[in-house]
């Protein structure tokens, strides 16, 4: 249960990190990913004072969604910074420690936020980043075997292809050689009985018959 939120910001990472790459040529989009990076301070700040009217309020629901906050921008900065990511973990985690009696009433009996904080508070940012690092080369690693496997598949399949036409260009060959031969057979029986024929009829009228 404690990987829940260490997957979750590794799919968010996996999300930033496509769409980083389809924008990569577009200007405008390189300059938003970079503006997003820089403040850690600011959005530490922002979503822990996010996070502590939820615990006033005992809003539990307010908490779980703020915590996804925190997992989307931790995803945003290790896709740009690893170092980022850990700062601004650091921040959030050490709030929720310092306030941890309160957070856990606010939390009550809700299993997902409590697992969520749990496995936020008990890891360290540098492992969770690290285990987040670890997750996103598998997952490149995997897509990359899995392109590998296609482009051998797809050889496969032409040199199948390839092996098919000249298996059929052979046979065609052999069809029509065969065809040939026994026409020709054909037309040497037809003209043997022809000259048998004629060498009859000739002995008949030398015979007078």
């Amino acid at each position: 249960m404690q990987k829940i939120f260490v997957l979750a910001v590794a799919v968010a990472a996996l999300t930033f990190t496509n769409c980083g790459n389809k924008n990569a040529g577009a200007a405008d989009g390189a300059d938003t990913v970079q503006v997003a990076a820089t403040d850690v301070e600011a959005d530490a700040q922002a979503v822990i004072s996010e996070l502590s009217k939820n615990v006033e309020a005992k809003d539990a629901k307010a908490l779980q969604a703020t915590i996804e906050t925190v997992r989307q921008k931790a995803a945003e900065y290790l896709a740009n910074n690893p170092e980022q990511a850990k700062e601004y973990l650091t921040q959030v985690q050490t709030y929720l420690k310092e306030n941890a009696e309160s957070v856990k009433a606010a939390v009550g009996n809700n299993e997902v936020v409590n697992t969520a904080i749990t496995t936020l508070t008990t890891t360290s940012a540098d492992d969770i980043v690290s285990t987040l690092s670890a997750t996103l080369n598998n997952a490149a690693a995997d897509a990359q075997a899995a392109g590998e496997a296609k482009v051998e598949e797809a050889k496969t399949k032409a040199a199948e292809k390839v092996n098919e036409a000249a298996n059929k260009v052979v046979e065609d060959a052999k069809a029509k050689a065969n065809e040939a031969a026994n026409k020709a057979v054909e037309d040497a029986k037809a003209k043997a009985n022809e000259a048998a024929k004629q060498a009859g009829n000739d002995l008949k009228k030398g015979l007078g018959l």
